[in-house]
């Protein structure tokens, strides 16, 4: 996971180092190991990296051979190699072994058709200075998050909420229609967001600023067609493989990889997927437990890391460790308290860094604000597209 910021002035004025370094800090907990930046002309470009590929070599932004284009990327383009290949031999230099190289030299070979060759869970904010085209785009099941707001001239974006809101002229005023939707819908749906004038890119979508002015197009759209003939047996044939196939591309890495397991459908699956990618290697998995057995998943877990010889480990988590650390998650701006997890975890096929995990896992950030002792600012930031925890219903009295 990392972090992207950046702005860009419609009028052609020139951008302040020192807002978008402001900017790019809020997203420290997304990208620990890194920082970097662009600051030219009317543009700035922040970038926070956790590094995943290329750690030498892979620092953000990334520009081509002139320095003419500059990307910055939150997420992984799963079929760079191919790609790079590809590009090499219509004569584009490359100079990292980093994923996110491919995206520049893409730009310049496709334009904005670039984006459907991308196999991969992104958000990219990419700055051509010949075309004075700024260009962002978001994955196409929205995996990664990506927020953006034009004011008095000025074009924000930034991986959260709290990046815009960092820029002096993005204001705070609550959108009351978003706010609505939120307590109708237990989340926001794209494009709004809980604050005025912020909007979220939707998933699927490129957006371009150019000329002073903004365009929004879908790239993709999931289409369904029937198709009757296999069995049901060749169904489940075919899902295996293309299971295998994406659980294959993500265990592509530079750092130690690792599955989070609850011991449910999906992660189980990716589990069986990736011990049977690579059997001569013990995969790690990792889970975390509950005291209610209500909540617990853990003896699930276990079987199923019993089953696939998984070098396994549990953390058990109770309100005690909510009231003592609060999730960095639900205060951000403390330090990150004590990690099981290696730097580069298999994360599940739902998505979670924007929300779309097991709600019971996502319920501390607000369940915090109902624990006596804990000051309400420490569950600021919790991601608002995060599902809204569900009244437990009581046993019957008997």
């Amino acid at each position: 996971m990392c972090g992207i910021s950046g702005y860009l002035s419609l009028a052609g004025e020139r951008a302040d180092a020192g807002i978008i370094r402001r900017m790019t800090a809020t997203l420290r907990h997304r990208g620990p190991d890194d920082e970097g930046f662009y600051v030219e002309g009317p543009v700035a470009l922040g970038h926070r990296r956790l590094r995943i590929i290329d750690l030498e070599t892979g620092r953000q932004p990334i520009a081509n051979e002139t320095g003419s284009v500059r990307v910055i990327l939150n997420g992984e383009i799963y079929n760079f190699r191919e790609l790079r290949a590809r590009l090499r031999e219509r004569g584009h230099r490359f100079a990292t072994r980093s994923d996110t190289e491919v995206i520049v030299h893409a730009w310049e070979e496709f334009g904005e058709e670039c984006v459907a060759h991308f196999n991969g869970m992104f958000a990219f904010a990419l700055w051509d200075a010949e075309r004075a085209t700024l260009v962002l785009a978001r994955d196409r099941l929205g995996e990664k998050p990506l927020y953006y707001a034009e004011r008095d001239g000025w074009f924000v974006f930034g991986s959260e909420v709290r990046a815009v809101l960092e820029h002096p002229l993005v204001g705070r005023d609550l959108d009351l229609l978003g706010l609505s939707r939120y307590l109708t819908s237990a989340y926001v749906p794209d494009p709004h967001s809980v604050f005025q004038g912020i909007r979220k890119l939707p998933p699927g979508h490129l957006l371009t600023v150019a000329s002073g002015r903004t365009r929004v197009v879908r790239y993709w759209d999931l289409r369904f067609r029937t198709d009757e003939r296999p069995a049901e047996d060749e169904w489940a044939g075919i899902l295996w493989e293309a299971l295998c196939a994406s659980v294959r591309r993500r265990l592509v890495a530079d750092v130690p990889i690792g599955v989070f397991l609850s011991g449910g459908v999906d992660s189980s699956a990716i589990v069986a997927a990736a011990a049977s990618i690579l059997p001569s290697r013990r995969l790690a998995t990792f889970s975390m437990g509950f005291e209610e057995a209500s909540f617990d998943e853990g003896p699930y877990a276990r079987t199923v890391a019993a089953r696939f010889g998984t070098d396994h480990h549990q953390v058990m988590f109770t309100p005690d460790d909510a009231r003592r650390d609060p999730p960095a998650r639900a205060a951000p701006r403390r330090a990150p308290g004590r990690s099981f997890l290696p730097p580069d975890r298999l994360p599940g096929p739902t998505g979670a860094d924007v929300g779309h995990g097991r709600p019971r896992r996502r319920r501390w950030g607000r369940a915090m604000v109902r624990i006596p002792d804990v000051p309400r600012h420490q569950a600021d930031g919790v991601d608002e597209s995060a599902p809204a925890p569900r009244p437990r219903r009581r046993a019957p009295a008997r």
